[in-house]
């Protein structure tokens, strides 16, 4: 989850700024907030009192919170940024911008007491989900035509190949040359596992080449949950548009249990995190 700050004038400060400080950081810790937003803060002008006397303004106590933040000039006079404000914002690691695309969920608004000549002394923050964009990466596909292997040799080679770190392994039917049914095997890898799943499929087929197609892989952000269908484990990918049990957990679940393989999944879900809320 992440939360969007925007700044606001501020108020003066006075005592009890420690208390809310720690206020703060228990209230983004039981929002489960794990990145703080906030647009650059504005800082006033002239000068300010304090216990050592008229100092300019930001304070120095402030300007060495700040450091690393994003600011920017007002006309406004005296404190705009304060240390009690400047202090939650240095602590998480606040990011200074326009916030990434979220969906919008509660926003809270507090108050100072200092009254401004053209604006609210108000500070507002929004609470909101990252929505789930997909990213783009550098892929190979390795082929080959084969009409001399069985149906075993292929299977071998397509488990060896996923157990090397291969994105993915198939087959598929094809009719070469003279009319001589083949399979085309395809394995499916980064650029940095290339050479070793290339090696492997021709020592283990016997192929004399192979082609390399380059493509690029868009995919979906994905986090995973294991659940205990009656103490055995079931592990669930989640998507941002669905969830799916793994299907060597549900049959080693099922065969376990003597369950059907749909009873086990559809338990599995019952106890998914999104199944509690019914997102699914």
């Amino acid at each position: 989850m992440s939360v969007g700050a925007a700044a606001a004038p501020g108020r003066r400060r006075c005592g009890g700024g420690g208390r809310e400080s720690s206020g703060v950081g228990h209230a983004l810790h039981a929002l489960g907030v794990t990145e703080v937003i906030s647009s650059p803060l504005p800082l006033g002008r002239g000068q300010v009192n304090s216990a050592h006397g008229v100092l300019p303004c930001p304070a120095p106590a402030t300007l060495a919170l700040l450091r690393g933040a994003a600011v920017t000039g007002t006309d406004l006079p005296g404190e705009t940024v304060t240390p009690t404000g400047a202090a939650p914002l240095r602590a998480t690691g606040a990011r200074y911008g326009p916030p990434p695309l979220l969906t919008v969920g509660p926003t809270g608004y507090g108050a100072g007491t200092r009254r401004l000549p053209d604006r609210a002394n108000v500070v507002s923050v929004t609470l909101g989900e990252p929505v789930a964009s997909p990213s783009a990466e550098d892929v190979v596909t390795l082929e080959t035509n084969l009409d001399d292997v069985t149906g075993e040799v292929l299977g071998h080679v397509i488990t060896r190949a996923l157990n090397a770190r291969a994105l993915d392994a198939w087959t598929t039917p094809a009719v070469m040359k003279k009319g001589r049914p083949a399979q085309v095997l395809h394995v499916l890898t980064t650029p940095q596992h290339e050479r070793r799943l290339r090696d492997l499929v021709l020592a283990e087929t016997g192929s004399l080449g192979i082609r390399r197609v380059a493509a690029t892989r868009t995919t979906l952000p994905r986090t995973f949950e294991t659940v205990d269908v009656e103490e055995h484990p079931v592990r669930i990918k989640h998507g941002p548009h669905g969830a799916k049990p793994e299907h060597d957990d549900l049959v080693a679940a099922a065969a376990a249990l003597n369950l059907p393989l749909p009873a086990v999944a559809a338990r599995a879900a019952r106890l998914s995190r999104r199944g509690h809320h019914g997102d699914e």
